[in-house]
């Protein structure tokens, strides 16, 4: 039996309220996520949310961490909350922000976050299966968080992970805090 390796992290490595409880007082911002790196083996990037990173912000962020550590970073809002996946441009920024993702983390990028809307519905699951496929080709780590409730009704894990794609959802937005992540299956 293949063992399944569990990393921990948080979302986030840069909380000034984390001074003193958990980086000693006085550490430089230049070497947090390295002092990060001493404690956790993974993180979820919610800035690539607003923006992809430089080149040389993911060289840095390498170089700071340790071998086997992994950074899952959520796909830019443009492609999923803006465009709602729509459109051959979705297509080609996703991949592009794969692409240099890949290029500059390699063997520490952990997954790539699809979060879509928590108003992302049923009704756009044609929408979401066109935008898996049309990533397909790339053996990228895809992940896609569906956060309406109405999706635990529908076949899409199953769809999604005939696709290679983890799929993990929310009960619904207003409930996540209190009942925290379902998952509707796992990719291969």
């Amino acid at each position: 039996m293949e063992k399944t390796r569990i990393y921990t992290g948080t979302m986030g490595w840069s909380y000034p309220d984390w001074e003193g409880p958990f980086y000693a007082l006085g550490t430089s911002n230049s070497r947090l996520l390295t002092e990060y790196a001493k404690v956790f083996d993974a993180i979820e990037l919610d800035t690539t949310f607003y923006a992809s990173p430089r080149e040389s912000t993911l060289s840095q962020w390498d170089r700071q961490t340790p071998e086997g550590f992994k950074f899952s970073a959520k796909v830019p809002r443009l492609i999923t909350h803006e465009r709602r996946l729509v459109g051959p441009a979705s297509v080609k920024e996703a991949r592009d922000f794969g692409l240099l993702l890949h290029a500059g983390l390699g063997k520490k990028l952990g997954r790539l976050i699809l979060q879509l809307p928590p108003d992302f519905g049923r009704g756009e699951a044609r929408n979401l299966l066109i935008f898996a496929d049309a990533l397909t080709e790339l053996s990228l780590p895809w992940a896609v968080e569906l956060r309406e409730s109405g999706w635990q009704q529908t076949p899409i894990a199953s769809q999604l992970a005939e696709r290679g794609k983890l799929c993990r959802a929310l009960r619904s937005a207003r409930d996540s805090a209190r009942y925290g992540t379902r998952s509707l299956g796992r990719a291969a």
